[in-house]
C-alpha cells in the first residue's frame, strides 16, 4: 500500500515549465518498506536540466530504500537523451532483469523496464 505520496518541486530556470519528483512511499504487507520517485527532467536548458537532476540525485540520500525512475533527458553532463531507472543503496537491491523494449513505434523514447530484488 502507499503510504504517503508527496512531490519536491525541482529548480526551475526562468521562462523554462516548473517540474518536480513525485515520491510514493511503499510498505509491503511483509512490512518491507521503500520509495519511488519518477520524474521528467527539463531538457529545452542543460544548466537547467542539470540542476534539477542534481537535486533528484539527493532524494535517495535521506537514508531509505529508493527507485529512481524517469526521462531524464541527457546523460549527466551531456545533453545526450536518455532514460533511466536507478536504485538506492547499490548494495541493497539485486537486479535481476533488465530489458529495453526497442520495438516501441508510440514514443521517442523506448519503454525500459528492470525486476529488482529486495535486500534485507
Amino acid at each position: 500500500s502507499f503510504d504517503e505520496t508527496r512531490r519536491i518541486m525541482l529548480p526551475c530556470a526562468a521562462g523554462t515549465e516548473q517540474r518536480n519528483a513525485a515520491i510514493a512511499d511503499i510498505k509491503l504487507p511483509d512490512g518491507t518498506e521503500f520509495s519511488i520517485v519518477d520524474t521528467h527532467i527539463d531538457m529545452s536548458k542543460l544548466d537547467n536540466g542539470m540542476s534539477q537532476i542534481k537535486e533528484v540525485n539527493r532524494i535517495p540520500q535521506l537514508g531509505k530504500h529508493y527507485i529512481v525512475a524517469g526521462d531524464m533527458n541527457r546523460r549527466v553532463g551531456t545533453a545526450e537523451i536518455i532514460d533511466h531507472i536507478g536504485y538506492y543503496p547499490a548494495n541493497g537491491w539485486v537486479v535481476k532483469e533488465t530489458k529495453v523494449f526497442s520495438d516501441n513505434q508510440l514514443s521517442d523514447h523506448y519503454p525500459i523496464m528492470v525486476i529488482l530484488e529486495f535486500v534485507k
